[in-house]
């Protein structure tokens, strides 16, 4: 019998699969699977939402034959299999349940397109019946070549980099920029989670038309939130054309006007027409720090090998974020050269009316969204003094700042600066945060500057 293991890209649901079942009078039935999941060895797992004549002809006639297919070169193989229990609880129940959630999430039917139950089927044998044309809309587009083993020079190109950051900035975009450099994954971001926020933050992207530093992913939505949440990687073949592509942070119709304007107010960068996906959840000693997640407009785009990539690159950057996290006064941003050490804002007559809204702990730029939360504070902090002729800032003193209520262990300090820096740099480049030393950051801002509060 061949191994199911050596097929397991035929489970991965690039090409829809098929299952004859019979009732306990002979009378046959074929249905279409989105996926078939291999369990184990000996084990294949059917996820049940609507095929009830299936399930019901499984469960009285237990024989039963599954139809596979290769996405490589699209050879068929088929599998006799035999029902032995169904789950609808437990551990493997609720892993499959989280995946098939995220899938539910884009389509915008998770209100009522839930995982039912698993149907477990025992192997018996598998055969390869050869190549089979297939015309379906999902086999016409064109399967990209990717590698299918591990190229380690990169790998160890990749690690320099990142042993080679300076700051927790220069960490995640030079990974971001080296994996797309060297391994092709041309779309990604890192998402952070900062102290015990049941959200997301970006803070590094590459490859889209907007950067969307600053969006929001809630933990437990979406394939990056479910990531997240279960700090296990999410990885999805084919999302085929039916599911339509919704960020993860897409309001529900539960939240109130204000939470969706300043909630949904930066969204969070995606294709179009995303296919394939991987979140990985960057996890240090069971502590979760934030998700990798790389996507491509191709269907079958990533391989075991980019999976294996940046499932070792999570961990060497959990390491290396919290090498850098280690000392309280390493440089939270780019420190420029002494020759080149004026900042880059221009002198201007431009008006900036900086607005901080207590309820909703949020500054607007005249009238548009700028941030929320910590570094939202810790920007109104810093104005409020800059007004009183105090420019420049250290670690010690924000963390200091009984107002920021910044945690007093682990508060991400660091992260929420570079946050701060880069939506700055995006939405007002009058205001500028740069490094004037170890440990400190001076602002910088041109322009005429009216604060508001309310």
């Amino acid at each position: 019998m061949i191994s199911p293991f050596s097929i397991k890209n035929a489970f991965l649901g690039v090409i829809p699969s098929t299952i004859l079942t019979a009732s306990s009078e002979g009378i046959p039935n074929v249905a279409y699977l989105s996926q078939v999941y291999l369990l184990n060895e000996t084990q294949l797992g059917l996820t049940t939402q609507f095929f009830n004549k299936t399930k019901s002809n499984i469960t009285t006639n237990p024989h039963c034959t599954v139809r596979v297919y290769d996405p490589d070169n699209f050879s068929a193989y088929e599998i006799e299999a035999q029902y032995s229990h169904t789950e609808s609880d437990g551990p493997l129940f609720s892993q499959l349940a989280k995946k098939f959630d995220a899938i539910a999430d884009y389509s915008g039917a998770s209100h009522f397109f839930k995982l039912q139950s698993i149907e477990v089927l025992n192997i018996v044998n598998i055969e390869k019946i050869g190549n089979e044309a297939y015309t379906s809309e999902e086999a016409a587009l064109p399967l990209p070549s990717r590698r299918t083993v591990i190229d380690f020079e990169s790998l160890q190109k990749v690690c320099e980099r990142v042993s080679a950051a300076q700051n927790l900035e220069d960490l995640f975009d030079s990974i971001l920029k080296a994996i797309d450099l060297e391994f092709g994954l041309r779309h990604s971001m890192i998402l952070m989670k900062q102290g015990e926020a049941d959200r997301l933050y970006t803070i590094s992207t590459r490859g889209y038309d907007q950067s969307g530093v600053g969006s929001e992913v809630k933990i437990g939505e979406g394939v990056i939130g479910r990531a997240a949440e279960m700090k296990v990687p999410f990885a999805h073949a084919s999302l085929t054309r039916e599911i339509l592509y919704a960020r993860a942070t897409a309001p529900s119709p539960k939240e109130t006007a204000t939470e969706s304007v300043l909630h949904y107010a930066i969204p969070l960068p995606g294709l179009k027409m995303s296919r394939s996906q991987m979140a990985i959840p960057i996890v240090l000693r069971g502590e979760l720090f934030g998700v990798l997640f790389a996507e491509s407009e191709n269907i079958y785009e990533f391989r075991d090998s980019d999976e294996s990539i940046l499932k070792t690159l999570s961990h060497v950057l959990a390491l290396a974020i919290q090498n850098l996290q280690i000392s309280h006064d390493f440089e939270i941003v780019h420190t420029a050269p002494p020759t080149t050490a004026e900042p880059k804002v221009r002198p201007s007559k431009e008006k900036l009316i900086f607005s901080y809204f207590h309820k909703e702990d949020c500054i607007l730029l005249n009238g548009e969204y700028l941030i929320r939360n910590v570094p939202a504070r810790i920007l109104w902090r810093m104005l409020k003094d800059y007004q009183t002729g105090k420019t420049e800032f250290t670690n010690r003193e924000l963390r200091m700042d009984s107002w920021l209520q910044l945690p007093e262990v682990k508060d991400n300090l660091e992260t929420r600066l570079i946050l701060l820096r880069k939506r700055l740099e995006k939405k007002c480049p009058q205001a500028s945060i740069i490094s004037s030393g170890r440990g400190r950051i001076t602002l910088v801002v041109s322009g005429e500057l009216t604060l508001s509060e309310n």
